[in-house]
């Protein structure tokens, strides 16, 4: 099954980088691929609260055909809107699917073919401060993409 499905091997990703004069531009859980590698318990996190045009993306080692974007996260570490953008071919451009209201959970009329995936908040998510009073930091803890593939009838996988 691993060869009609690869995994997740040589994905790539990018994210808004930290505010350099902050405590935790050094600390790893600002590396993205902590959203796609070491199972659970592992996660990215933006280490401080969302801005407007953060972006977290992920590109795909190879071109796939995809019917289901998902970026788990837990509690309210999602942006409240956010503009799904796909890019259609390694060496292409980046291209906007739409603006969704949160969690990140979008499902294609019709599947489409893509290389990668970037999520940019258009609006942060506000009234659910911590006990610090701070808003909640920008988390996901997996990265879910549902391959559509045809065998007499379709069949999703998620990679």
């Amino acid at each position: 099954m691993d060869k009609l499905w690869p995994g997740r091997d040589g994905w790539s990703g990018e994210c808004m980088p930290p505010d350099p004069h902050q405590e935790h531009v050094n600390d790893p859980r600002i590396e993205p691929q902590r959203a796609w590698e070491g199972g659970p318990g592992q996660r990215w996190s933006q280490m401080r609260e969302m801005w407007t045009k953060d972006y977290f993306e992920v590109v795909l080692s190879k071109v796939r055909v995809i019917g289901r974007v998902q970026a788990v996260s837990r509690g309210h570490r999602y942006p409240q809107k956010y503009s799904l953008y796909v890019l259609s071919k390694p060496d292409g451009e980046w291209e906007k699917v739409d603006t969704f209201k949160g969690p990140i959970d979008v499902s294609f009329d019709k599947p489409k073919r893509i290389a990668g995936v970037k999520f940019e908040v258009v609006e942060p998510m506000t009234g659910h401060e911590g006990p610090d009073g701070r808003p909640p930091a920008w988390s996901i803890y997996d990265v879910r993409l549902t391959e559509i593939r045809l065998f007499g009838k379709w069949w999703g996988h998620v990679i």
